[in-house]
């Protein structure tokens, strides 16, 4: 076999080679890309879900390390209205991707409330907790303390977020307001009918006894 011959086998070779194999390994590397694309972006949905955290310190921690290692400005807002309405708040928040932490009650609340009757200066902090568990009246003066609530912190970047949230959850409380308001009209409806009823039938009868 001289050269040319050798040439013409080797590229016959190389072409079944190429259009045999090639097409199926490119098959398989779209497979290949398509299931590691597919892996990081349920990765990524996940981390999209917001968390609450158990203790200030790491949600502050962990905000800073998210920032490239500066310290993120935090807000809150006081949620006075409930333990359900709390947790529905938080649920809400955590599905837009917002990290959350809960000030709850402290131990020492009744000290606090002492010294606020007592007129003594409170930081920022000591009165939104006050504003979370305490109704005032127009004199500001405490006339009830709640046994649930809390302050809710979250980052300043998520400020949108919270408040489509909260819209979210005064929404579901102004539709479950209504609904006990109808059920209560609806019962005074059916109670009126019935004494209506109830009178008819009495002056009914008492005329056919007159008649009698």
């Amino acid at each position: 076999m001289n050269d040319e011959q050798i040439i013409k086998s080797t590229v016959s070779v190389f072409y079944r080679l190429f259009f045999n194999y090639v097409p199926s390994l490119m098959e398989d590397l779209k497979h290949g890309i398509d299931y590691v694309k597919s892996t990081k972006e349920k990765h990524s949905y996940k981390d999209e879900r917001g968390k609450r955290f158990k203790s200030e310190e790491g949600f502050v921690l962990d905000a800073k390390a998210r920032n490239n290692g500066h310290n993120a400005e935090m807000k809150t807002t006081t949620v006075k209205s409930g333990r359900k309405d709390l947790k529905e708040l938080v649920k809400s928040c955590k599905k837009r991707g917002v990290d959350v932490y809960i000030r709850e009650k402290p131990k020492n609340f009744d000290s606090l409330v002492e010294r606020y009757n007592a007129s003594e200066n409170l930081s920022i902090r000591e009165k939104e907790m006050l504003d979370a568990f305490c109704d005032f009246d127009k004199d500001c003066v405490i006339t009830n303390i709640h046994g649930d609530g809390g302050v809710l912190m979250f980052k300043a970047e998520d400020i949108q977020q919270v408040e489509e949230a909260i819209k979210d959850i005064d929404q579901k409380s102004l539709n479950i307001q209504r609904r006990k308001q109808k059920a209560k009209e609806r019962f005074k409806t059916e109670k009126d009918a019935r004494e209506i009823t109830k009178a008819l039938d009495k002056a009914i009868g008492s005329k056919y006894y007159a008649q009698r």
